[in-house]
């Protein structure tokens, strides 16, 4: 329908239009004064837009939408431990491998920050965030990296082994779940406009964004490589040294 039809109509009171909120025009009654009854009112799946009687109260809310977000902010949590982990490793002594580790560590503080982001959301929008959190070695995100033969690592002497192209691999598989969890919460707030966009722009911009860099990393680690006739251990050092001068990631 024509979108000044729309507008026109809903100055008229029609509360509800043909392919407008999923109702028919026959649910839209309107009494002589022009005005549509409280339960004709079409929210598009928002409720709540009604004057308050307590203070404070959330107001105009999809329930679905601030569910998912409530739920969202665990992934958050998880991904910064996780990146928390994989720069304390490349930080000892017995990998010093600074660049990465600085890396790591800042994503860590980039995911930190978005679950903040989302409680503080959460929060203007007049929601309580009460969600308790137990991290152990196999929750979703949390140490899953490194085990051998099923076991968790826990000696050092094991950690010097580790690759920093395997860290990357982790990081960008870890990053398209949580990616994928995000258009989960987009699809869930598609009637609650305001959270789709919070969510949209800049939270999924930074995630492909730093899906590109990840993904560019890896390849400018294999070319370095390739390079250096598969002088693996040499590889890393320079690839470090330029993540630590900032020409990759």
């Amino acid at each position: 329908m024509n979108l000044w039809i729309i507008s026109g109509l809903l100055l008229l009171g029609v509360a509800c239009v043909p392919g407008v909120g999923g109702q028919s025009p026959a649910s839209n009654s309107v009494d002589e004064a022009g005005t549509a009854s409280e339960e004709e009112v079409c929210h598009l799946g928002v409720v709540n837009c009604t004057r308050l009687q307590n203070y404070p109260s959330p107001v105009c809310f999809n329930e679905g939408c601030m569910n998912a977000i409530t739920n969202h902010i665990t992934f958050e949590f998880h991904a910064a431990f996780k990146y928390l982990y994989m720069g304390a490793v490349f930080g000892q002594y017995i990998k010093e491998r600074p660049g990465v580790a600085k890396f790591f560590l800042e994503a860590a503080t980039e995911e930190r920050g978005h679950g903040i982001q989302m409680m503080d959301y959460l929060n203007m929008r007049g929601f309580e965030y009460n969600e308790n959190f137990r991290f152990s070695k196999d929750d979703f995100f949390l140490f899953q990296l490194w085990k051998i033969n099923g076991n968790h690592v826990t000696d050092t002497s094991d950690l010097v082994s580790l690759k920093i192209r395997e860290a990357l691999q982790e990081a960008v598989n870890m990053e398209i779940d949580v990616t994928e969890k995000i258009l989960q919460v987009v699809a869930k707030c598609a009637d609650d406009y305001h959270a789709a966009d919070v969510f949209t722009n800049p939270i999924l911009e930074e995630q492909y964004t730093g899906l590109r860099k990840l993904q560019g990393a890896i390849r400018t680690y294999d070319a370095l490589i390739k390079g250096n006739s598969g002088n693996e251990e040499l590889a890393e050092f320079i690839f470090d040294k330029k993540v630590l001068k900032g020409e990759i990631l």
